[in-house]
């Protein structure tokens, strides 16, 4: 069918416009198969054509088109022609044909366009068609294709090239003294550190100034104002963010969520940028500002223990002062001890300080590491502070707790521990143990084993002789009366901040120094009784060659909290003895032994055996 139908547009203009244009040209005949689609199926009353890039041509400029390029046959195929207009796209033409002859007609349009297209047979169509005053597009340009609903056609979404960023991970600090004159550095901290959060001081930005925008971050920020040289807090856009409303200036709360750690723990984490004024007579504000803080964070803590709690930014104050005070008041977040030097302040006059620093919570110190100062950016008279997120989450682990037997309550309740009638149900299952069956046999030991210990822990515990020692603690309990005499001094202070420059004042100060002297006598005779027991009970044993329990004690009485944290005493380890045998216990003592020793081990080795294989 293809060979009886099929006809160049060539041949067709040239049957129309005479026989000159054949001797220019002469296009070669197709001889591909036709393919058959499921559009163009016998059973189907008509088929639908589009013809593409018409332009503004109408149907008649159209039909006139196709008289020239199609023969009588194939022109009687065609049922109608239909100009459509729609928002989406640009004109076109919609034809419609019998089904039998739809693939050769549109075989015959392709082909023309892709053969016929010569600057000659241009010229022809000029100048035998008279098409020169027409601003319709011309055949070759035109594209046929069978009609398929929008919903058919297959749609190819389109691929955008954007950076992609690996997960950012870190928080950071600065007190960065004017945003706009170092815009890019910080840019480029934020790209170099992966920094997720970022907290800015002093940015200089106000109302009416150029907003601070980062691509990739969103920005909440604090403008610029009369005592106060503005903030601002940069989260990553990837990060679900909002921030919470507080009428202080100096802060900034902003709660993020969707963490790397945070996504399975269903957490939340709320940023708190601060920035407190600076110089010697706002001391007094700093400390305030500071005890806000602290109340702030127990709010928060109170309400999710799980959630992570950071602040972070300018305090103006050293760590240590920051760490005595969040202590003294005892408030949800600490201090988070930095990794090297804490200087993060180089004034051009004065000597450098650490007043850029970090707080958390417990679950912050499992999720970050310590925070470490960034010395290489040195755009500002403060340098950046860091807090980088771990590759993994330790897990959580409890309070270590182990457990003690008392030899006087032994002594006491022996006879009671052995006559006690939980012993009798153990008689069955040992008789049912004896068995000649060894496996059975085996199982019922094991029985007979959980059964002892079970019994032998509870009646231990509850005649006092096995109790849990949480790794020599302190004693918090004080006596009754030492802490109510604590509670009047407390309720005097706060009635004399009330009623400052009243008619009460003076007396307040009276009671106020009267409830003082009462507690601290109070508490220097407890403390003192205590200290001749603890003496006692040491005596005690070095009396009955309890020699283990004696050090025990000794070591408690030493080192009450038993660690090594900042601004605590450290922790004592065992007497050694030196190379002339002679006992050493205090800490410097035992340093030397220790540094003696290992320098005699590993550098005044003149022999070379200590490091030889063969030797150990």
């Amino acid at each position: 069918m293809a060979q009886n139908y099929s006809r160049s547009f060539s041949e067709s203009v040239a049957s129309s416009v005479g026989n000159d244009y054949c001797s220019l040209f002469i296009p070669k005949c197709p001889t591909n198969p036709v393919l058959k689609r499921h559009e163009l199926r016998a059973d189907k009353t008509s088929v639908r054509f589009v013809i593409f890039n018409t332009g503004d041509a109408d149907e008649r400029t159209v039909w006139e088109w196709l008289q020239g390029c199609l023969t009588d046959e194939l022109l009687g195929a065609i049922i109608s022609i239909k100009k459509v207009t729609h928002m989406s796209g640009a004109p076109r033409m919609d034809l419609w044909t019998r089904p039998e002859l739809g693939e050769v007609l549109k075989r015959n349009i392709t082909e023309s366009r892709k053969e016929d297209n010569t600057p000659n047979l241009r010229s022809v169509l000029k100048r035998c068609l008279n098409y020169w005053n027409r601003r319709s597009k011309f055949p070759w340009s035109w594209r046929v294709d069978v009609y398929r609903p929008w919903r058919d056609r297959a749609r190819t979404p389109a691929v955008v090239d954007e950076p992609t960023r690996d997960d950012y991970t870190a928080m950071m600090t600065w007190n960065i003294n004017g945003f706009h004159s170092k815009e890019e550095v910080v840019k480029q901290a934020l790209f170099t550190q992966k920094v997720a959060i970022c907290v800015l001081q002093e940015t200089l930005v106000s109302d009416t100034s150029k907003p601070i925008r980062v691509d990739g971050y969103s920005v909440f920020c604090e403008p610029r104002r009369t005592g106060f040289r503005g903030m601002a807090v940069l989260v990553d856009n990837r990060l679900p963010a909002y921030r919470i409303p507080h009428e202080e200036p100096w802060l900034i709360h902003v709660k993020v969520s969707h963490w790397r750690h945070a996504k399975e723990a269903h957490v939340g984490i709320h940023i708190l940028g601060v920035y407190f004024p600076s110089g010697g007579n706002y001391k007094g504000k700093r400390t305030v500002k500071l005890k806000e803080l602290s109340k702030l964070s127990k709010e928060l803590a109170a309400k999710n223990p799980r959630d992570l709690i950071v602040a972070l930014g300018d305090l103006n104050m050293p760590f240590e002062g920051v760490a005595k005070r969040m202590s003294k008041y005892n408030a949800a977040i600490h201090g988070l001890e930095t990794v090297g030097s804490r200087l993060s302040c180089f004034p051009i006059r004065g000597k450098p300080a650490d007043l850029d620093h970090m707080l958390g919570n417990l679950p912050v110190h499992r999720w970050f590491r310590k925070p470490r100062v960034m010395r290489s950016y040195a755009v500002s008279d403060h340098r950046p502070v860091i807090l980088v997120s771990r590759e993994r989450v330790p897990d959580e682990v409890g309070p270590s707790s182990r457990a003690v037997f008392s030899k006087q309550m032994v002594n006491r309740h022996k006879q009671t521990l052995v006559n006690c009638n939980r012993w009798e149900p153990l008689l069955a299952l040992v008789e049912s143990s004896e068995s000649d069956n060894e496996e059975a046999r085996g199982l019922g030991l094991n029985a007979v084993t959980d059964v002892f210990n079970k019994v032998f822990d509870e009646e231990c515990r509850q005649l006092d002789i096995k109790r849990d020692l949480k790794d020599n603690a302190p004693k918090n309990k004080i006596p009754r009366k030492v802490a109510t005499l604590l509670k009047k001094v407390k309720r005097t202070s706060e009635k004399l901040e009330a009623g400052r420059d009243g008619p009460t004042e003076d007396r307040l100060q009276v009671e106020l120094a009267r409830n003082k002297k009462r507690y601290k006598k109070a508490h220097s005779k407890w403390r003192q009784q205590e200290r001749q027991k603890s003496y006692d009970r040491i005596a005690r044993d070095m009396a009955t060659f309890d020699f283990k329990s004696a050090w025990t004690r000794v070591k408690a009485e030493a080192n009450l909290l038993n660690s090594t944290g900042e601004n605590e005493p450290m922790k004592p380890s065992q007497p050694l003895r030196d190379k002339r045998g002679v006992l050493r216990t205090k800490p410097e003592e035992l340093q030397k032994v220790m540094a003696d020793h290992y320098k005699e081990l590993l550098q005044d080795d003149a022999t070379g055996e200590m490091r030889s294989y063969d030797f150990w």
